[in-house]
């Protein structure tokens, strides 16, 4: 059994990306790499492809707004994750202090 998302904690049903052997939970929208990627120490498939400091920013959205994140890779997004791609970019634009503590511990280099 899949453990749940790390973002909305349901019991994910993925979608592919564009990305070989990326998906997204189809409820919440965040991209796990479900095969062929590269796993760290202790790492197993569904591995979340999203920086694990992002994961607060992305419940509370999802806690306030229960719409997709729109994330993952894409050379051209579908239709509704576009429009939730958009839409979480805006909440960000108005929650600046969310994304300065998720990038707090980060280098230059990341």
């Amino acid at each position: 059994m899949t453990q749940p998302c790390l973002v909305c904690d349901s019991q994910p049903i993925f979608a592919w990306t564009d990305q070989h052997g990326e998906g997204y939970c189809i409820r919440c929208g965040t991209p796990y790499q479900l095969i062929n990627g590269i796993l760290g120490e202790g790492e197993t498939y569904p591995r979340v492809n999203i920086k694990l400091d992002a994961i607060p920013v992305l419940r509370r959205y999802w806690e306030e707004t229960s719409r997709g994140n729109g994330l993952g890779t894409w050379l051209a997004h579908p239709r509704s994750q576009g429009e939730d791609r958009v839409a979480f970019n805006e909440w960000c634009d108005e929650h600046p202090d969310e994304l300065a503590t998720a990038n707090a511990d980060r280098t230059e280099d990341e």
